[in-house]
This record gives structure tokens, sequence and C-alpha cells, in this order.
């Protein structure tokens, strides 16, 4: 009778805890966590300006506050907890405001609201403070490169879980806002995928772009010109143009070893133009040859304009694809880093005829190009920190699934081990050396009552697995240790995986063994 009472009593104590826990949560479970929003007083300080600033709330897909000083943008702010819902180990939400500056960094961050337990552990408020404020400088546009990884500041020791959601709130939320302000690409061109297209597939698809000025139009155009246009059934101009550094646009168009040949040619940052016409009118011209300019011919992208010049020029002959109709010229441009190729530009082709009195009447045949999203690469998303710290941590996972699997057999086993004293207290005093020096001293694999507290507080205001999963190592021991209990009780950590019980046996058997009292 007495293990049932015992085991009411631990129920009912349960019972007042999460009773008593419930009533002294912030209600994070029923209402909504109030983002606070920016003084100017920090927002300049974000952003390193000394004179006064003004606020304005952003309420897009991506939401946040502008920040501007004299008329002029000085930057954008965000919240972690609005724009990625971070929550921390505690499972309450974590708040910090961070800053972006024009050219995509992060300007400065500050932490608003936190209640992380593990923080008690010996980790003081100025430890967090400077941890964020470290974030200060960093290039949102390497984010994700393997090259970079190590600019990033890293994780406290002995909060690696609070200080690891902290980072990959403020640098996802960074980045997000960096998106939405159109600061960061949200992918580029796919250089890699290749599917062979018809020239019917091309132009549906959008991969090239068409325009068509008839001899007809033309004709009354240039109506007053001293050289008048005929009308007629054919074209004056008829254009296609697009990029070709998508394989299945380049390598359809080109062939494989040609596409090859050209795409090697370009600087860094350049892309390819091709422009194809037919029609009576050319969009080369000739004075090109002595100018060393295409005076005809433009690439328009907002107030930008490009003027191909002689040395940007290559010269083909003809489309590999059978499909393709006849061209009169088809022209190669290498356009430079200026011209975003994931934004629309225009091509505009001109064209002029003078009149009686020598003037010139002017036309301008316009093709607008974007390039299609089948033809982009997917935006270029950071891992996720639990499954980077998983990717990070295969050797720790592989020791601690392997001292697990041995303890597993030892305690499968412990009837037939311990009918053998000698080689009992071998296995015993070997297996706590090495959840002293492994688990404890290596990988710092110490369970402790903040966790509990921590899984507690999740299940109260909103579980999230990926809190958990983000210290692998601390990760598999509880769920070692809860399965354990199951079939052997209590006496699988506190007798086998406890580093610091472990140390505790290891002295005393070195103090019999020494003769120490």
């Amino acid at each position: 009778m007495v293990q049932p009472i015992k085991i009411l009593a631990l129920l009912v104590l349960l019972m007042a805890f999460l009773i008593g826990t419930a009533a002294a949560a912030d209600g994070l479970g029923s209402r909504a966590f109030d983002v606070a929003p920016p003084t100017e007083a920090l927002a300049a300080a974000l952003l390193g300006q000394s004179g006064p600033v003004t606020l304005q709330r952003l309420s897009g897909a991506v939401p946040g506050w502008s920040v501007a000083r004299n008329g002029e943008t000085a930057g954008w702010i965000g919240s972690t907890w609005e724009l990625s819902q971070t929550v921390g180990y505690s499972g309450r939400p974590i708040d910090v405001l961070f800053a972006v500056t024009p050219d995509a960094h992060i300007g400065g961050a500050r932490v608003v609201t936190q209640s992380e337990p593990v923080l008690t552990l010996g980790i003081s408020d100025q430890d967090i403070t400077t941890f964020v404020e470290s974030f200060r400088g960093v290039d949102l546009a390497t984010l994700g490169r393997a090259d970079k990884a190590d600019t990033l500041p890293a994780t406290i020791s002995r909060a690696t879980v609070s200080s690891g959601v902290i980072r990959d709130g403020i640098l996802r939320s960074a980045r997000a806002l960096a998106l939405g302000q159109g600061l960061l690409s949200a992918g580029g061109i796919d250089r890699v995928r290749f599917q062979p297209m018809s020239w019917s597939e091309l132009v549906t698809s959008g991969a090239l772009a068409h325009a068509r000025l008839g001899m007809d139009e033309a004709s009354k155009l240039f109506a007053q010109a001293t050289a008048p246009i005929a009308p007629g059934p054919g074209a004056f101009l008829d254009v296609y143009t697009g990029l070709i550094d998508p394989p299945s646009v380049g390598r359809s168009l080109l062939g494989q070893q040609d596409y090859s040949e050209r795409m090697a040619s370009l600087g860094a940052s350049q892309t390819l133009l091709v422009v194809a016409t037919a029609g009576l009118h050319s969009h080369r011209g000739t004075d090109w040859r002595q100018k060393g300019t295409f005076d005809r011919i433009a690439i328009v992208q907002g107030a930008k304009r490009h003027v191909p010049k002689a040395e940007d020029f290559s010269l083909l002959k003809t489309f590999a694809l059978p499909d393709a109709p006849a061209f009169k010229e088809i022209s190669l441009f290498h356009l430079p880093a200026e011209v975003d190729p994931m934004q629309l530009f225009t091509v505009e082709i001109s064209a002029a005829r003078a009149d009686a009195s020598g003037a010139a009447i002017p036309a301008t045949i316009a093709v607008a190009y974007e390039l299609p999203a089948q033809f982009r690469a997917t935006p270029a998303e950071s891992v996720p920190l639990w499954q980077a710290s998983w990717q990070g941590k295969k050797l720790q996972v592989g020791i601690v699934l392997t001292l697990l699997a041995g303890l597993t057999l030892i305690l499968f086993a412990q009837e037939w081990i311990t009918r053998r004293p000698v080689l009992w207290r071998r296995i015993r005093l070997g297996y706590l050396a090495a959840s002293f020096l492994l688990l404890g001293v290596l990988l710092n694999g110490q369970l402790s009552v903040v966790q509990v507290m921590a899984f507690i507080h999740s299940l109260l205001t909103g579980f999230r697995w990926e809190t958990f999963l983000i210290e692998p190592v601390i990760f598999i021991l509880w769920g070692f240790v809860a399965l354990g209990m199951l079939f052997w009780g209590r006496g699988v950590y506190c007798g086998w995986l406890c580093p610091f019980g472990a140390l505790q046996e290891l002295l005393n058997a070195a103090a019999q063994k020494f003769g120490l009292r």
C-alpha cells in the first residue's frame, strides 16, 4: 500500500506545480505577445545616426519600421518576434529589435524581451547584451555561404540553446526584412538545370520576348520623311530578345559547345543578352564600328540606361534550333552588373528618318523583358538552426548513441554481469569514466532541473520541437532517460549517465584504493 501512496503523492505535487506554474505564467498561451515599437532614440542608436530620426510603420508582407533622417531613408527596424515568432528554451517569446542598413548589413540589435531559465546558471544579462550587439555589421548578402560561416557570432557557452535561438531569430528576421525592402535578390539565374526547348517553347515560356513593327505602321510613322517607307505586309523590324544564361535557353539556342564558350567569356556578374531581328531596319546600324557604341540600341532599367559598346558585342550567324525562324541579324551583348538580371528591363531599338527640313523623325521599338520564374534559382534559404546543429555535431551524436547502445546492453544483461563481481566492477567503473570524460567534459551533456522546467513551460505556453532539437546531445539523453524510466526507473541516469554522479563514484573508488577514510 506504501507504493501507491507515494505515486499518488507525487501526482498531487505535480498537479499543484502545474497549476501554480500556469497561474504564474504571463498568459502567452491565451493572448498574442505585443511587440514593443522602437523609440526614435533606439532607432538612431541601432543605425548609428547622431541626429534626430523619424519612424514610419511598415504594414506590408514584411512588417517593420522605416527610419528616415533629413528626408532620406537611413534604414529599417524589425522585430524577431513579429517576423520569425522566436520562442526560447523556456517556451516564451524572445523579442530582439534589430536594424538593417541600406547596404543590407545589420546595423545593430537590442534585446527587448527574454525569459530564458538557463540564463540563471552563471550567464548574466550583460553576456546576452554583448552577444546581441556583436551582430552589428553582419553582411546579410553572404548568409548561407560556407566561407562566411566563421564570421557570424558564436553561441554562448553554457547557454548554447538560448543564444542559438536568439542568433537564428536575428539572422532570419533581418534577411526577411532586407528581402522585403528589395535589398537582396530573392534568388538568381538557374545556371544548373537543363531541359531542351524548341523555339516555340522558348517564346511561349517568356524566355524570349518579342515585338514587331510592321511596314504599314512604319509607313505612317515616317509619312513626312523625305525617304518614306512603302506600306506592305512585311516587317520594318521584327525583334526577339532575352537572357541566354540559363542552360535551357542558351544551350537550346546555341548548342552545347558554342554556349559553353560564350559563357566562359563573361566577366564577373555579367549576363548575356541575345537580340535577333528581321525586317528592313538594322538594330546594329553601321556607326558602331567607328564610334564604338551601338547608338540604335539601349537597355533601360529604371533610371539606368546602358548602351552596349563594341567590346560587349559578338556575332551569331544562326541559331542551332531547327524550328527557329530566319533572322537578318543576331547579336549577343555582354550586360554589366549594373543591369540586374532579376528585375524587369526594356530593350529599346531606335529608328529615325529625316524630314524635308532635315530634322529627324524618331521612332522606338521597345521590348519589355523579365526573366521567367522557371529559369530562376530557388531562393537561398539558410538551414534551420536545429538542422545545422545536428549536421555540425555528427561526431558528438555518434559518441552519445554508442554510449547509450552500450548501456542498453549492460542493462539487459545485468543479471548475467552481476554474477561476475570482478567483471561487473570493471564495466561499472569503465562506463562511469566514459560518462564523466565523454558526456561531461567533452560533450557538456549534463542534464538538469532547468531543462525539466523549460519543458513544462513549453507545454503550457506553446510547445515547439525545434527548440529542444537545437542541442542534439541533450535531446538524445533526455529521450533515452525518459524511455529508460519506464523499464529501469531513475537509476538509468543517476546511476550511469550523470557526469557529476560518475565523478563522485570514481572519486570514492579512488579513495578506497588509496585507503582514504
